[in-house]
């Protein structure tokens, strides 16, 4: 359930190591080989163990896909079907074989290998109940395998798992779907996860007289089971038709904006945010003497939020440089017929 117990120890060298921000020096790298040696030693324990039992070896429960979303808040939403709940285990029959529990959730900032965060458990029972924090069970919704941006999208889930969503012996809509807000989570930042079952444990493997612990879905040697790809999956905020009518405040962030820190900057991009935006606008930057230096269009029904990356039309491209210190204003004017001309303005600092 913890990173002290490493997901893959090679996790440091993939992807440009940590973060994505370079190679590892060894002296970094040493922390991690008692743990190496640890999982090493747990390998050759359970080849043991595969040899002793002809190689016929516990089966983990079943692997789950997930889709993610953001809320209007910019934080990531998780779902994913309840098909699969009732699953029974190969390995053993009658009431024994019904031994899925729950679900954990897991999170990585890093990239696909890990390192993960435990970020929660529950039981199928508190998830239904509605005791589980953050967590919302819909019976009657179908889970698809894309997000839902405004207008339906993706792929439903259908009873036959042989078939194509669209073909006449798809079968009928499968219904259930768990939605999980992850409110640690910041817009604008790259995400993992990986959301797994997990069973009750048997207490004796095929007369063997060893226990087996409870096991969860495994991610997969491609990572099949696991959101985000690559590049991670970024929380944006939506597009609502509260921001087309520009009833919503339009926030900037971060506000104030610092050169080399990471808490007021976006890993030290010069990256700036405008939020809670029309679907169409155009958006306006001032100096402090009132002098137009930059204006750019969101056009996106789906999206209400842009990126400005401190260009000024003297300097298009900036060459890697953010704009001077001080403090500037901006202008937001409604392209949406909801809110045509409507205008909301404010100011941001630059820090250095």
């Amino acid at each position: 359930k913890t990173s002290k117990k490493p997901f893959n120890f090679a996790w440091m060298t993939l992807s440009d190591g940590f973060g994505g921000l370079g190679n590892v020096p060894l002296a970094n790298r040493q922390a991690e080989i008692p743990l190496g040696e640890d999982a090493l030693a747990q390998h050759f324990k359970r080849a043991i163990d595969a040899y002793a039992w002809g190689y016929d070896l516990p089966n983990q429960p079943p692997s789950i896909k997930v889709t993610t979303q953001s809320d209007l808040q910019g934080q990531m939403t998780l779902s994913w079907s309840a098909f699969g709940e009732d699953a029974q285990n190969p390995d053993y029959a009658g009431a024994q074989a019904q031994d899925l529990q729950g679900y954990r959730i897991y999170r990585s900032k890093n990239e696909t290998m890990g390192p993960w965060e435990f970020v929660s458990e529950f039981s199928f029972e508190d998830a239904r109940s509605g005791a589980v924090r953050n967590l919302v069970f819909d019976p009657a919704a179908v889970w698809r395998s894309g997000p839902v941006t405004g207008f339906e999208s993706g792929i439903p889930l259908k009873a036959n798992p042989y078939a194509a969503a669209d073909h006449p012996d798809a079968g009928a809509d499968v219904p259930g779907v768990y939605t999980y807000s992850d409110q640690t989570t910041k817009a604008g930042f790259p995400y993992w996860y990986s959301v797994r079952y997990y069973h009750s444990g048997h207490g004796d493997w095929k007369g063997t007289g060893q226990a087996v612990p409870p096991l969860e879905s495994a991610p997969g040697p491609s990572g099949g089971a696991i959101t985000g790809g690559r590049f991670g999956v970024v929380p944006v905020v939506p597009g609502h038709a509260t921001f087309d009518r520009l009833e919503a405040k339009i926030k900037i962030v971060p506000n104030v904006w610092k050169v080399d820190d990471n808490l007021y900057s976006y890993e030290r991009q010069q990256n700036i945010r405008f939020t809670n935006l029309p679907g169409r606008a155009q958006i306006d930057l001032y100096t402090a003497d009132g002098q137009r230096f930059w204006t750019f269009f969101h056009d996106n029904l789906n999206q209400g939020e842009a990126t400005y990356i401190q260009f000024t039309e003297n300097r298009p491209s900036n060459f890697g440089h953010s704009l001077f210190p001080g403090i500037y204003f901006w202008k937001v004017t409604s392209m949406m017929p909801e809110s045509l001309g409507k205008t909301q303005m404010g100011t941001f600092m630059i820090i250095k």
